[in-house]
């Protein structure tokens, strides 16, 4: 039996992508996205963000001004802010950090279908986050 695939993928903007997606459970065989799974990284790679975030800061009271200022990236998205820039934002937050960008983003930056809702969970659960964190400091 021979199995062929285009793992020689090496970017998430090659032709070959949509096959790392299923193999990762982004992608249902359908083509059409896992929003379950996205839902779930986007939940978890938001509060190891936060937590890296109040590591590099020294403080959670400047994580929850930087997160403060996403939130107002998003407030005013009126179609001005993307999920590219979006993306450009939180890469840039990452390399703010010394940190790399986790490679799951990576992968789903190439894919509208993807990057999207990945980035909508995200900053929602940052918020969240941010807002309970500001709750207990406040306490």
């Amino acid at each position: 039996m021979e199995h062929t695939s285009t793992l020689s993928t090496l970017s998430p903007f090659d032709d070959g992508v949509t096959v790392r997606h299923q193999h990762m459970g982004l992608l249902l065989e359908n083509g059409s996205p896992n929003l379950a799974i996205v839902k779930a990284l986007a939940i978890v790679h938001a509060g190891l963000f936060f937590d890296h975030l109040c590591d590099s800061c020294g403080s959670g009271e400047k994580a929850l001004e930087i997160c403060s200022l996403f939130q107002e990236q998003l407030d005013n998205r009126a179609g001005v802010v993307t999920p590219k820039r979006l993306l450009l934002m939180l890469s840039m937050q990452y390399d703010m950090m010394q940190r790399p960008m986790p490679e799951v983003i990576w992968w789903l930056s190439g894919t509208q279908s993807l990057l999207e809702p990945f980035l909508t969970e995200f900053f929602q659960a940052l918020h969240h986050i941010a807002q309970k964190e500001q709750s207990s400091q406040q306490r």
